[in-house]
């Protein structure tokens, strides 16, 4: 997701929900993964989160 967004890509144009719930969805994940999956792979996923918000 995030190499189509580096590319240019307005999420909107590939997603099959909108931005908004997309994003939702991750926030959902980040409360799940917080505290429980090593922590490269928890800094590497609340990267990907933050730049959808910024997209």
């Amino acid at each position: 997701m995030l190499r189509l967004i580096d590319r240019g890509y307005e999420l909107d144009s590939f997603l099959s929900v909108g931005k908004e719930k997309q994003i939702a969805k991750f926030e959902g994940l980040d409360e799940l993964y917080s505290g429980v999956v090593s922590e490269k792979i928890y800094k590497r996923y609340s990267t990907a989160l933050n730049r959808l918000k910024t997209s």
